[in-house]
């Protein structure tokens, strides 16, 4: 479902350094140093279920209406610090 982009910012080369990109959540975990592997991230209505409609009480929900009705459909929404990016990739999934 996601792929991670990773880099940091090195200030002695004034300019940012970039890791290579993982494409599962093994890889990505693996090159973090770890993480937990969640149940919720072995199938989409899992995922949904969990940080999508129960999450915070429905505020996900609400920011999915804020989005829907601000955003064209032809732009490209760039996520930082977004969490699981629930929100993102659920308007992915919707084209």
């Amino acid at each position: 479902m996601i792929k991670w982009t990773k880099y940091y910012v090195d200030p002695t080369r004034q300019g940012r350094i970039n890791l290579p990109i993982d494409f599962d959540f093994q890889e990505h975990a693996d090159a973090m140093g770890g993480y937990r592997i969640d149940p919720a991230c072995r199938s989409k209505p899992d995922f949904f279920n969990k940080y999508f409609w129960d999450y915070h009480e429905g505020r996900l929900e609400n920011y999915d209406k804020f989005l829907r009705k601000h955003l064209r459909k032809e732009s490209e929404i760039l996520s930082v610090a977004g969490g699981r990016c629930a929100n993102e990739i659920y308007l992915l999934e919707d084209g």
